[in-house]
């Protein structure tokens, strides 16, 4: 289906367009490359495993491949499962799993953010505590030197926990 519809796509653009049409016609490319080029580079594009590209970026893709001379076509597209608008019908059944699973990856994105968020919080309150762990130290030491400096027999200083 997803060749066939960038085909679909090319062919009107192709009568359309006399100087696309020429390009379209060039021996050195074909439609598998065409859809093998687009696969991958939205493959480049995604985060993850799941992309979700506009037909006008699709169809962009394609006219960039016959439009350019020296486009790299992979040996092989990456593994993937297209759909094309119009490729599925859904039953209500499955419309209607397919927005709570939505909503389960929604709610499950949400949470791992907060755990993320709690923890750089977590972090930051134990990087403050160890500063400030560290300026006690520095200063009961320089507390330390002083009075070993100094003539005094006694030093009742409430800083000093020496």
């Amino acid at each position: 289906m997803f060749e066939k519809a960038i085909k679909a796509f090319l062919d009107d653009k192709a009568e359309k367009d006399e100087a696309f049409a020429k390009k379209y016609k060039s021996e050195k490319k074909n439609i598998a490359d065409c859809c093998k080029f687009i696969i991958a580079e939205v493959k480049k594009s995604c985060k993850g495993n799941e992309a979700a590209c506009t037909d006008e970026y699709v169809y962009g893709l394609a006219m960039h491949y016959y439009d350019e001379e020296n486009i790299k076509v992979p040996a092989n597209a990456p593994s993937c499962r297209v759909v094309v608008p119009g490729d599925m019908e859904l039953s209500e059944e499955d419309k209607k799993e397919a927005r709570e699973e939505a909503m389960r990856r929604l709610k499950e994105q949400e949470v791992q953010e907060q755990i993320r968020k709690e923890r750089q919080k977590q972090e930051a309150a134990e990087k403050k505590a160890e500063a400030e762990r560290k300026r006690r130290e520095a200063a009961i030491e320089r507390k330390r030197k002083e009075w070993e400096n100094s003539d005094l027999l006694f030093n009742f200083d409430e800083g000093d926990q020496a």
